[in-house]
């Protein structure tokens, strides 16, 4: 229908203006996270969008985290590397979100500059009884190392899971079992 592009400029507007009563919150080292889809990286001049409205609301480009999806990525993978090459350049931090429910090639992953990977919770559905899922989770982790790349797992409930988490110190977890979502401003 062609107003995602409005809506995400919203939604990153939305989310700057939030910040600070985050950061008065929950600290400084905070970052918020905003998905965007295959459309803003093929539309002119979104980069200077998003920076004017960090300007605007004194937030530094490292502290906004630009989430793409996968398959938006491969919508357009010229036009979407190009995007994410001039976002990074300007300090932006981008992850690849959803990861492990598209169809990129590794070669093609890895020739976008990323600095997330975020593994898609599908992948905790019963690892703690599947081997074969703990070690496709496993590769997932030594791919996103040998990226050089933080890797955040997505969708993370229950304690159990946490526990089992833990063998792996670099990782960052996601998910309910921390908390559920809330207000910005209570």
């Amino acid at each position: 229908m062609g107003v995602i592009y409005p809506v995400t400029l919203w939604v990153i507007e939305r989310a700057c203006s939030e910040y600070p009563h985050l950061t008065a919150r929950y600290g400084d080292e905070l970052a918020i996270a905003v998905n965007i889809s295959a459309t803003d990286l093929t539309h002119a001049g979104f980069e200077e969008k998003v920076t004017n409205i960090i300007t605007r609301h004194n937030i530094q480009a490292k502290d906004l985290i630009l989430e793409i999806t996968e398959t938006a990525m491969m919508t357009d993978p010229e036009a979407s590397r190009r995007m994410i090459h001039t976002l990074n350049r300007k300090g932006f931090r981008i992850a690849m979100d959803d990861f492990g429910t598209g169809h990129s090639s590794l070669g093609t992953l890895a020739s976008f500059e990323l600095d997330e990977l975020k593994i898609d919770r599908s992948f905790l559905k019963d690892i703690l009884d599947h081997p074969t899922r703990q070690r496709i989770f496993r590769a997932t982790l030594e791919l996103g190392e040998a990226l050089d790349l933080d890797v955040v797992v997505e969708g993370v409930e229950d304690e159990a899971v946490v526990r089992w988490l833990q063998q792996f110190p670099d990782l960052y977890g996601q998910g309910f079992f921390w908390g559920k979502p809330e207000p910005a401003c209570p």
